[in-house]
């Protein structure tokens, strides 16, 4: 997926990789047209999934000050289910 945004001639983009049962395991962000330049500034990689297939860990990248890109949020999701 690819998009250019106004005036700007820079192409930004992620490329998606899945698992065998079609749930995302990356979103790799890049510029240019290969989606290689400035790789993984604003990445996301989902670190694993339960036997009913809900997300159960997700580290996300991002601009950390005006110079330094890198890991934002490196986050657990625990579910408790069928509650009232």
């Amino acid at each position: 997926m690819t998009w250019k945004s106004g005036n700007e001639s820079t192409v930004r983009g992620y490329k998606f990789t899945y698992d065998g049962l079609d749930r995302m395991l990356n979103a790799t962000y890049g510029e240019t047209a290969g989606i290689s330049t400035n790789a993984n500034r604003f990445s996301e990689n989902v670190t694993g999934y339960d036997k009913n297939g809900n997300i159960k860990g997700l580290q996300r990248y991002g601009q950390l000050s005006s110079t330094a890109y890198g890991m934002i949020d490196n986050l657990t999701l625990t579910l408790n289910g069928n509650q009232l």
